[in-house]
């Protein structure tokens, strides 16, 4: 805890954007585009720009050490800007920061290694994800995996429990590359069979020794922050990676559709009250820091 009592946290999972000034989120933007993404709600309420101001405001019940910028563009081709501009962005903000840029799912090994090289020119460029489309059986994933470990690069691996099996096959071939499964294994159903489902698939995923959760984006399947509902999701996290391998992501302002930041933090924090101290740090902290190479000084 900070001097005044708020929790200290590196928060894993933040989208910083104007949709404003960048036409860059056609799933949000654009009526059709964002009929693919219906199940999160009414995804249109995402479009307002989420910048230094928006940030400082809806943490302010926290004590911010760092983040992490996850690219959420989805317009074809337009990563490579994104991530120029964030780095400005964060530049203002001022806080220890890494990003974790973006790839597409149909490029060629060629594509792949030149676009991550673009993005790598920035010093705080950690990594990839692929927001939609990936095939873990099919080649681009398998190149995207090589790429990855060849440049000792991160993988935010976008994973539903459907297709958790078939992305654990593909990643028992990687044993080296680091792996951070996003949201929670970004669970797609919240009664029983679904609950059981996702479990299921995290289960097959922790089986990996060099994957870490990402614990977050959980509204988007519950459509609700209570700490009732959220409770069995985390807590099946803890259960499957154990607290080392777990970590803090907030995933605004996309969760904002669903509450606002004290009330996830409130929720989280009464969900992992029973670890111990040395536990919560690293959930909190110390294994997003780790993960994301993201030291106390800042990455530039």
């Amino acid at each position: 805890m900070s001097e005044d009592g708020r929790l200290r946290l590196v928060d894993a999972h933040v989208h910083l954007w104007e949709p404003s000034a960048r036409p860059w989120y056609p799933a949000m933007q654009d009526p059709v585009a964002a009929k693919a993404f219906a199940g999160l709600g009414d995804v249109t309420r995402m479009a307002r720009d989420f910048l230094l101001p928006q940030l400082r405001e809806e943490t302010s019940a926290v004590e911010l050490l760092g983040l992490v910028h996850v690219s959420a563009v989805s317009a074809p081709r337009v990563h490579i800007e994104e991530g120029v501009w964030v780095d400005g962005v964060l530049d203002e903000i001022g806080l220890p920061a890494v990003t974790i840029g973006a790839l597409e799912a149909d490029q060629s090994r060629a594509a792949i290694e030149a676009d991550l090289d673009a993005q790598a020119r920035s010093p705080r460029f950690r990594g990839i994800r692929v927001l939609t489309g990936l095939d873990p059986a099919g080649g681009t994933a398998a190149d995207i995996c090589a790429a990855l470990d060849e440049r000792e690069l991160v993988f935010d691996l976008v994973a539903h429990p459907a297709g958790a099996a078939a992305f654990a096959a593909l990643l028992e071939t990687w044993p080296d590359l680091h792996v951070v499964l996003e949201h929670s294994g970004w669970p797609t159903a919240i009664d029983e069979d679904g609950l059981a489902a996702w479990r299921a698939g995290i289960d097959r995923l922790a089986a990996l020794p060099n994957l870490d959760c990402k614990v977050s984006g959980l509204g988007m399947a519950t459509h609700s922050l209570d700490p009732a509902t959220l409770r069995p999701w985390i807590e099946g996290c803890l259960e499957a990676f154990g607290p080392a391998r777990c970590m803090f992501g907030g995933n605004f302002p996309v969760e904002a559709m669903y509450g606002d930041y004290s009330t996830l933090i409130d929720s989280v924090s009464a969900t992992v009250a029973g670890l111990s101290d040395a536990e919560r740090r690293a959930f909190f902290v110390d294994n997003a820091r780790r993960a994301y190479r993201l030291d106390a000084e800042g990455a530039r």
